[in-house]
């Protein structure tokens, strides 16, 4: 039985070098591109002066990143022989913890982006005042903060085991945390950034109908 599954993981580890290993680098570098060529336009002197523009050169510092993380390491471990993370306990550690929290910070760059938006639609001029500069700089700093301490329980939680089936995988630690991780990961990282961008685009697009009716209702 153990050999069966030693086999089948062989041949998805064969089957995935075989379709995703041209892909992924492709993918990584064109992603990377991206995120560098946004950066340089969001980072124009003209563009800077709109608070927004903050919140974007975040968000491609954060795609960069992903691609780096989730892309270039995801490329590594689809090779066969070429499983740093089943091998180094510190590698497994750090590349798990750089692919979970480079997608958070995506993630909830967005969400700031989208409550800058939000403010900077509404019709009462006092809140569109609150679109700073300074507000951002500060909400992107405090964010980050948060999302690197909040994922240093990766570091202490995730471990390298022999698996029943004599597979070596780097994974969850077996027991409470298992479950934790999976459905912190599925909370934090998942729904509620989702909800917020939700709700945001709705206010968003409220915001926009009243100053659309605005006009014709002064005439």
């Amino acid at each position: 039985m153990a050999s069966t599954i030693a086999d089948l993981a062989a041949y998805y580890s064969r089957m995935l070098f075989i379709i995703y290993w041209p892909i992924m680098p492709i993918l990584s570098v064109m992603g990377i591109v991206g995120a560098i060529l946004s950066g340089i336009i969001f980072s124009h002197r003209s563009m800077r002066q709109n608070p927004g523009s903050i919140y974007f050169i975040a968000l491609s510092v954060a795609i960069f990143m992903v691609m780096v993380s989730n892309g270039l390491l995801l490329s590594l471990g689809i090779i066969p022989n070429v499983l740093l993370d089943n091998q180094s306990l510190a590698y497994c550690k750090l590349s798990t913890y750089s692919i979970n929290l480079c997608p958070a910070l995506h993630r909830y760059c967005l969400v700031l982006a989208a409550i800058d938006r939000t403010l900077i639609t509404s019709s009462n001029a006092t809140v569109r005042k609150r679109s700073t500069h300074r507000l951002a700089y500060r909400t992107i700093s405090g964010m980050t903060l948060i999302a690197i301490l909040y994922y240093i329980h990766v570091l202490v939680g995730y471990d390298i085991y022999v698996l029943p089936s004599g597979t070596i995988a780097c994974v969850p630690s077996i027991g409470t945390y298992s479950y934790f991780f999976a459905y912190s990961n599925l909370v934090v990282n998942n729904l509620i950034p989702l909800s917020l961008l939700t709700i945001l685009a709705i206010k968003t697009l409220r915001n926009l109908q009243r100053v659309r009716i605005q006009p014709s209702n002064n005439c």
